[in-house]
């Protein structure tokens, strides 16, 4: 369990990450990427916001229906991907990103963290806008490796239990040059490795900002 609070931006990935992101902001020439045949590779981070927790729920039993909230907190993470623009409206790509999720030391948790790793295929549609600065819609889905730990932050501790997850999430977004931004909503089925069973599922709001060069 916790014993302190922890800063995110002290060593840690998200710390790094950040770091690259505002070298990249500063060295990134602004030429839009975007249409036919254009590829995009991408690098960005995630805030994820937990709306809907109900793994390790020991409430959630047959004739029970209430929820145990709070039994994680809200994730944060980071990723890189591609895309490859099929017209000038319409990418696809694949991503791959690491999340944690710390979990509330008053909660009935197995463990202090999970471990989500999505990785996924999609597509993005551009919807209004020009090739520099346009509104785009996407949607997404694939498998997650989900990984109960013993210790919050990225790096945790101890494995207690591990197993793979359905993973979709849709969304929109907007892109001004390489810079975007994006704003989806994410369910994983089997979000805690630890519980066999049904009513082990969340619902998340991933705000994710990267660069697509």
């Amino acid at each position: 369990m916790r014993t302190g609070k922890q800063n995110l931006f002290n060593g840690s990935p998200l710390g790094i990450f950040m770091t690259l992101f505002l070298f990249l902001a500063l060295f990134t020439p602004q030429k839009a990427r975007a249409g036919a045949g254009q590829l995009n590779f991408m690098v960005f981070g995630n805030y994820n916001l937990m709306i809907s927790d109900v793994s390790s729920n020991p409430a959630n039993v047959p004739g029970n229906n209430g929820p145990y909230p709070g039994t994680f907190g809200n994730g944060y993470g980071l990723g890189v991907g591609f895309g490859y623009w099929l017209t000038d409206n319409l990418v696809f790509r694949m991503m791959v990103q690491g999340n944690t999720f710390p979990g509330n030391p008053d909660a009935a948790s197995l463990g202090d963290s999970v471990q989500s790793v999505p990785i996924t295929a999609g597509f993005k549609v551009r919807l209004i806008g020009d090739p520099t600065l346009f509104l785009f819609a996407v949607a997404d889905g694939g498998g997650s490796y989900q990984e109960l730990l013993s210790g919050n932050g990225f790096f945790g501790g101890k494995e207690l239990s591990n197993g793979w997850s359905a993973y979709g999430d849709t969304g929109i977004g907007v892109q001004d040059g390489h810079f975007f931004v994006e704003v989806k909503v994410a369910w994983l089925p089997r979000f805690d490795p630890g519980v066999s069973g049904r009513n082990n599922s969340v619902v998340t709001v991933p705000v994710t900002a990267g660069i697509a060069f």
